[in-house]
This record gives structure tokens, sequence and C-alpha cells, in this order.
């Protein structure tokens, strides 16, 4: 009856929208033209070669996430604010945890190839060597755009770069003057408060300061864990302080901590990793000037992971460290007519203490890059980079990318690339010890050499399209493998390789209503048939062999949207576990959750309703999502006690 009750509702709102769109259609004085052009490609970009170049020019594959995308795509986290990226995919392990997948291929939980930042500073999980999306430094609406780079980007960014770059860029802060307050809550347990205050000191300053809080359930995925499976507040400030008209100085610090947290991670094994509480800390300086064009940053995170527990009937206190410390140097300069040179370098160290299954541990790692982009006339660019890097355990690592554009007519671009990327071993495939799972020292690091065929354009006014056709070989690949009955060892296993083709349209229907199609086929193989490691074939079926992604978006008089998405995800399959929760506060028999096994293919529809208005003179918006609005009952990482189902939220923003 319930369900019932749901599918009801939601037609409802369903009719509503239509009757939105039946009328006319005009566009509210309230939103922006940037806004309203929901498609049209951001100006620049700077995840590519850390340098802003028109999108059309970028030397890589990159998709851009706008706020206006974020706002409208009804998201509760940056991993779902991503839906809509091809070749991407970020799926639910629990509703807090997004880490089954990655970006092009080879996917795994976690998704522990890609390369996350936040303004240009790493923010990983150093243990696993997974992005910290959900535990990062900022909200919501602090997003001016998310950059995500598809493909080997390791020239540039080093280890961990090795399928992809997620570049979380924030507003400027004199773009953020004045209050902020939103408020969201709804199903699943979803509880979310922010606030957002920004301000200036005389000329010289400009400042934000966010404060937020968080709740939400785990979809009922973790038999043990207790709802909500996460409660978590941050705190966050940037300051920039312009010491002239050619220099200035950004400080960013933060605060964020996590209670009751749970999550799943097929690498180690039968283990689970929950129920803890974190505490994390990052602060960054960084220095840049217009002439020399240079930037200069040193930075620092650590977190503290704690919790009291049951081992084996005994009462005690588990507790880890890690953390990641760094200086970046980067240098802009044009040596010739039409020729940009970029080269830097940085040091980091990254810090892993704990005592029950890896001790204390420490990686001190260099790196050297250089990238330049010569314009030969107006049709045709050629970038060129190459990134030297040094790593106590794998050695020396080299990496470069080698691009070639051509501007055949106006709006029209072809890109093609050969790069190499790599992925040192994190440490619990290196150093993890236990009963059952063993990590090795001597693993080499993960190396993967991609080729890539790209096309970009308009094909009329109102219909554009990307298309992409890749080429990936992985070898190397880490991942632990049964050497007995008992005993699984992370080890190097055979090589990999894969194909693939990406194709997005977007098309203008009228100035208030645009679409978004795009298609994802990835086809992957090992070296041998009959490899001798059962290791390999499970490794593949983790990638779903199509993706799709579709949006409509509508915006209306007086200030109505909506945004209307389908998601299709290819059937997977993930080795089954006896997940044990090997630290918990009690111990009973039904608190095992078992996981792995196939998932099947599933298509899902998303809603969200938005109504601005004026509150006080001042501007407001309630927004109402629907994430999988016939409640599908779907799973990207299959558990046997419960599926990925509908939630509805609502949202409530305003601006003083």
């Amino acid at each position: 009856m319930g369900k019932l009750k749901g599918i009801l509702m939601c037609l409802v709102i369903l009719s509503l929208f239509v009757t939105g769109i039946s009328a006319r259609a005009e566009v509210a004085q309230s939103s922006s033209p940037t806004e309203l052009m929901l498609f049209q490609e951001i100006p620049m970009v700077v995840t590519a070669s850390k340098i802003e170049q028109p999108l059309t020019e970028s030397p890589s594959a990159i998709t851009v996430i706008t706020a206006e995308d974020i706002k409208q795509s009804g998201a509760t986290s940056i991993d779902e604010a991503l839906r809509m990226v091809a070749g991407a995919h970020f799926g639910y392990v629990t509703q807090a945890f997004m880490a089954a997948g990655g970006i092009r291929g080879f996917f795994k939980l976690p998704d522990n190839k890609i390369m996350f930042m936040v303004d240009g500073i790493p923010e990983q999980i150093e243990s696993y060597g997974y992005p910290a999306s959900y535990r990062a430094s900022i909200t919501l609406e602090e997003i001016e755009r998310i950059e995500v780079l598809r493909g080997p980007g390791s020239s540039l960014y080093g280890p961990n770069a090795m399928m992809g770059v997620i570049n979380v860029i924030t507003k400027k802060t004199k773009d953020t003057h004045g209050n902020l307050i939103s408020f969201t809550a709804g199903e699943r347990g979803v509880m979310m408060v922010n606030y957002i205050h920004g301000g200036s000191l005389k000329d010289k300053v400009d400042y934000r300061v966010a404060i937020s809080g968080e709740q939400k359930d785990n979809w009922g995925y973790i038999a043990y864990a207790r709802d909500p499976t996460v409660k978590y507040w941050r705190g966050n400030t940037a300051i920039d302080y312009y010491i002239d008209d050619n220099s200035q100085v950004n400080f960013k610090g933060s605060y964020f901590s996590l209670r009751d947290g749970a999550t799943i991670f097929e690498s180690t094994g039968p283990l689970l990793y929950g129920g803890g509480n974190d505490n994390k800390y990052t602060v960054a300086l960084t220095y840049t000037s217009k002439e020399p064009n240079i930037l200069l940053r040193a930075y620092q995170g650590f977190m503290n992971h704690w919790k009291r527990g049951y081992i084996y009937d005994c009462l005690r206190l588990y507790q880890f460290f890690q953390g990641t410390k760094g200086v970046d140097f980067q240098h802009t300069l044009e040596p010739f007519k039409k020729d940009t040179l970029v080269w830097g370098g940085n040091y980091m160290q990254q810090q892993y203490l704990a005592p029950t299954n890896v001790g204390k541990r420490r990686h001190d790692m260099n790196g050297i890059f250089v990238d330049n982009t010569y314009k030969l006339k107006d049709k045709f660019h050629i970038n060129t980079g190459a990134r030297y890097d040094k790593h106590p355990n794998t050695g020396n690592s080299l990496s470069h990318r080698v691009s070639f554009l051509y501007f055949p007519w106006q709006d029209h671009s072809f890109r093609f690339a050969w790069a190499s990327s790599y992925r040192n071993p994190d440490f619990i495939e290196s150093y993890y010890t236990s009963a059952t799972v063993y990590g090795h020292e001597d693993n080499k690091a993960e190396k993967a050499e991609n080729f890539e065929l790209g096309y970009r354009g308009k094909l009329t006014k109102k219909l554009s399209l990307e298309a992409n056709i890749f080429y990936t070989k992985i070898t190397d690949y880490v991942y632990f493998v049964y050497t007995s009955t008992t005993i699984r060892d992370f080890l190097n296993i055979d090589d990999l390789f894969e194909r693939g083709t990406e194709i997005e349209l977007k098309y203008s229907f009228a100035d208030w209503l645009q679409g978004v199609l795009n298609y994802t086929y990835i086809d992957q193989w090992e070296q041998n048939e009959m490899s001798q490691l059962e290791a390999t074939s499970s490794v593949l079926s983790m990638t779903p062999q199509h993706m799709f992604n579709g949006q409509l978006r509508g915006y209306f008089k007086n200030g109505l949207s909506a945004n209307l998405e389908l998601h299709y995800v290819g059937a997977t399959d993930w080795r089954k576990y006896d997940w044990t929760p090997y630290y918990t506060t009690y111990r009973p028999a039904e608190s095992k959750t078992y996981g792995g096994g196939k998932a099947a293919r599933y298509i899902i529809a998303n809603l969200r309703l938005g109504y601005k208005f004026k509150f006080l003179k001042n501007d407001a918006e309630l927004g109402l999502a629907i994430f999988d609005i016939f409640d599908k009952q779907y799973d990207d990482y299959p558990v046997d006690t419960s599926s990925v189902g509908r939630r509805i939220t609502g949202t409530f923003t305003y601006k003083f």
C-alpha cells in the first residue's frame, strides 16, 4: 500500500510538471542567463593542463558539472552530483558511501584509481587510496563547478590519477558575500543543515565561513549498522588576502567530525570497516601571482579514527591515524609566441598508523612535471607533457601525455591523445597483516596506457555532440587472490585491456527546455583467455558494459523549474563474501552481511521540482527531489539485507 501511495504521489507531481510545460513557457525574471543556458559550455577549465583554457581546447576529455547542475539534480552529496557524467559511475554501498565503481572502467570497491581534489588540493583516504568525497571539507552550496577529467591524467598529477581526476572548484570568496541558509530533510533519515556567511574587511580581504550538519541512513545495507549510519558536521573557512593587483594569499581551513560511520571495502576481503568516529583536519596556504605567473602551496590533512568495540569478546580501543601533507610549486610562462609552458614539482608525505593490522608507515614522494601547448596557427594545437615520480616502495615512475587537436571549422574540434599513468599500491595492499589477508611491500605500481580519439562540436545551432573512442591497457594490476583455501594475498595479477566509446548529445528545444543524452560502452578482457588467477575474471566483471543517462530540464514562469533524469546501468558481478563486523559493540549472529554476487541491470528515474520566490525581499527557493521515482529496488553492490530504493527529500534555501 505504501508503495502504491508513493507511485500515485509521483504521478501527481509529474502531472503538475506536464501542466507547467503546457502552460505558456516564459522564463522567470529572477533566473540568471547562466542558469537558463544550462548546457552552454563553461568558457574555461583548469584541470587538464593546470591553466585556464577553453573547454574545446582541453587536451583531455573533461565533463563540467555546474552549481546549477548540482542544485537541479537534487543531489545530497558530491558523488550523487556526478550521475550524469559519461563513463563514470559511483554506486551505493550506503547512502553516504558511493564507492562501488570509478571512471572509465576497471571498477572496484572502493574506487581507488581516481584523484579527488578540492581547489587542486588532494583529499584521499590514504589507507585505501580512494577519494574522500563524502568526507569533503565543503558544502554543496560552496561549489562553483566540478571538473571531471576522464582517463589518465597522471602527466600532471602523479599517483592515483590513473583513470581520472575529480577537481571540485569552490566559489570565489568575493562572490559569496552575505548569508545563505539551506535545510534538507526527507526519507531514509536524510537531514542536512547548512549556513554560509561571507564578507570583506576593507579592500584587502574577502572571507567565507561555512558550517553544516548532516545525517543519513544506510539504505538498510549493512546488517549491524545503526540508522542513521552517518552523522557528521563540518566547518570551514576561506580567506583571500590581496597583497596588490599582482599577487594574493589564500588560506583554507576545515574540520570534519563523523559519528557512527559504516562502510564496506571489498579490497580487504571479509573485513568490514564501520561503526567508528572520525575527526579530520585540513589546512592549506597558497600564494599566487600574475607576473611572474607562479603558484606556491603548502597543505596538510590529518584524520583520526577511533572506536570502542569487542574483539574476540574483549573490549578494547581501536584507533588509527592517517594523513597527507605536501608542498606544490608551479610556474607558467610563454617562452615563444603561441606557446604556453607549465612546469613544477611537488613533495608529498603520506602517513598511516594502525597498530592492529598495518603498523606505523610513511611514504615520502617527490615529483616533477612539465606540460607544453603549442598553437600551430589557429587550427592545430600540440600538447605534450611528462612527469617523473619517486616512491619508497615502487621506485621511479614516468608518465606522459601527447595530444593533437585539430579545428577544421568553427565550433568543431578533433583530438587524438596518447597518455600513460600509474597508481602506487596503497597502505592496505602493501602492509596489511591479519589471520587471512596479507599485503606485500614489494608489489609493483599499476600502470595504464591509453589511446583516445575524440570529437566535440555543434552540429546545428541547437544540437551539439561529443564522442570519444578509447583503448586502455593496464599492467601489474593489484588485487587480492586466494593463495590457499584460507589465505588471500594482495598481488600484481594479469595484464588487463579495455576498449570503449562515449557519446553525448545536447539539444536545446527552446530557451526554457533543454535535454542531454549520453551513452557509454566498455569492453574488457585479460591477456590470456585462461588466466591462472581467478581474481582476473572477478575484476573484469565489476564494470557494467553499458551505461546510459538522459536528462530533460525546463524553466517556467513564476520561478518554477523541473529536472527529470533517467539512468541505466548494465549488470555486474562481484565476489561473494560473508562481511563479518570485525569491530562491533555487539556480536549477534544476525549482524553479518552477505555481500557480492550478481547485480542485475537497472533503469531508474529521478525528478526534482523547484520554485523560486521572494521572501522578506530576499531570494528563496523550495525544492522537492524524488530519487528512484518508481521504487525499483536495485543494487550497485548487492547484499542480502536490502536494496537501494526510493527517497523523497525537500529543500529550502534562503539568501540574505
